[in-house]
């Protein structure tokens, strides 16, 4: 021991003494104690619960909430929620305003919006594991839209079958994937975008608010026939259908085998037990005698893919059974897109109203805790000699470092330090200071594992943790 012969418990308590009211924090064995020196020079412990429960109060403002937990746990409010709900009110506002007066700029608006929020969705979509959303039939129809407006505006065969497509199955799946319009996130909004964008687009240039050369004086060409609702756009349903199985069944098929999740629209169905189509496909598969009565559905089995398309097959083709009907009827089709969206303000408009009521009634919860300084939240420490040498030598030096320093150790003093080599930890001496000056010393070692890492004073006996993992 540096400067401190080795002495006995009665005469390191009767030193101790003088350093009544001193506050050490210890880590051992990655678990964090606290002592503190009584005014008979007794060591007091403090329970390892009571010291959990403190610092998780300290950090994160509940004692049953782990730090880990919290550095991991989304704020309520952040400051990209506030710029997603502007850029989402400013996104309708702005889309009311180019269809109301300048519709003939409302597809180059769709083309940079569906730019921007495609882009965010990649990197969100990569770091959550579900790039494989990016191939499903809502995107790829964005992108036929896209290129047939863009490169082909007079393609009416084309235009048709998206209109089809978008008006149908794109429509109904904001009710179907249960899409609402949450403002404040991009994610909730980008899914809503990414449906109801196409088939608006589409509305536009079928009754000419986007002026176009799309139709002659043919009357067939404001109608849609049997091929026009169904032939071609079950061509181009099952052009996608086999792309993405063969995506799926070859280039990603040691992906989507090594690494479970990774998700795409059929294991995400498999595996939400709650959602629709996944309670009506196994009912229906076990009636028919598909599945066994205890059977479950297995996303990466060859049968559960095959009913999956042959599902989801079905429910688009019972989709495009009210296209004809919009695309003849303008009024009908101004109500179906109205009705779908009001539904998907409503869905959002719940959301707000029990979600954040919830969160407003905690306002008027509280609790009382006990004062953390309480002597009933300290025990006796073992009568460890060579603890108390240790503790002494510590304190010791750092008061004659002071003293130097022409600064009077403070008696609520808190010092973190390690104990016997076992985990180094940061010891702090908190202490006033005059004129806010702060003074700091190099890390200097003491023997037998004891490390001084950083020292400051502050004001007001207001306490700080230095940078350490506790």
């Amino acid at each position: 021991m540096v400067g401190v012969d080795r002495q006995s418990s009665w005469e390191l308590r009767n030193n101790l003494r003088k350093f009544s009211g001193q506050v050490l924090h210890v880590v051992r064995d990655n678990s964090l104690l606290r002592y503190r020196v009584d005014d008979s020079g007794r060591i007091l412990h403090e329970k390892v619960e009571q010291v959990q429960r403190k610092w998780r109060s300290v950090v994160t403002g509940d004692p049953e909430k782990k730090v880990r937990d919290y550095m991991h746990e989304v704020p309520q409010v952040k400051f990209i929620d506030k710029l997603s709900f502007l850029f989402g009110v400013t996104s309708i506002a702005f889309s009311e305003f180019l269809v109301l007066r300048y519709p003939t700029y409302f597809t180059q608006f769709y083309y940079i919006l569906m730019a921007i929020l495609m882009v965010n969705r990649y990197y969100q979509y990569k770091e959550e594991k579900m790039t494989y959303f990016l191939i499903d039939l809502c995107y790829f129809m964005n992108v036929s839209v896209i290129l047939q407006t863009a490169f082909f505006p007079n393609a009416l065969t084309w235009y048709k079958t998206n209109y089809v497509l978008c008006m149908g199955c794109l429509m109904l799946a904001i009710i179907i994937w249960q899409n609402s319009l949450v403002f404040h996130s991009l994610d909730k909004l980008t899914s809503f975008f990414l449906h109801a964008m196409p088939p608006l687009t589409l509305h536009l240039y079928r009754w000419e608010l986007i002026p176009s050369e799309l139709f002659s004086e043919d009357p067939t060409d404001k109608m849609l026939t049997w091929t026009d609702t169904f032939f071609w756009p079950m061509v181009m349903y099952w052009t996608w259908q086999l792309g993405f199985t063969y995506l799926i069944e070859y280039p990603f098929a040691d992906n989507l085998l090594k690494d479970q999740e990774l998700m795409y629209s059929v294991r995400y169905l498999v595996r939400d037990k709650k959602n629709g189509m996944n309670i009506i496909v196994t009912k229906i598969c076990k009636y028919v005698g598909i599945m066994k009565k205890d059977e479950k559905l297995d996303s990466d089995s060859a049968k559960t893919k095959i009913t999956f398309a042959i599902s989801q097959f079905v429910v688009t083709l019972f989709t495009l059974v009210i296209t004809p009907v919009c695309y003849s009827n303008y009024y009908f089709s101004f109500v179906y897109i109205v009705s779908i969206y009001m539904w998907c303000i409503w869905r959002g408009g719940a959301y707000y109203i029990e979600v954040f009521s919830e969160r407003y009634k905690l306002k008027f919860t509280t609790e009382d805790y006990k004062d953390t300084k309480d002597k009933s939240e300290y025990e006796v420490g073992l009568d460890d000699p060579e603890l108390y040498s240790q503790i002494y030598a510590a304190l010791s030096q750092e008061e004659s470092k002071q003293t130097s320093n022409g600064v009077k150790m403070s008696s609520r003093s808190e010092v973190h330090i390690s104990h016997h080599q076992k985990t180094q930890v940061t010891r702090q001496v908190l202490t006033n200071r005059k004129k806010n000056n702060s003074t700091s010393s190099r890390q200097q070692s003491l023997s037998d594992g004891l490390e001084v890492t950083e020292v400051e004073f502050e004001d007001d006996h207001s306490s700080s943790t230095s940078s350490s993992d506790v």
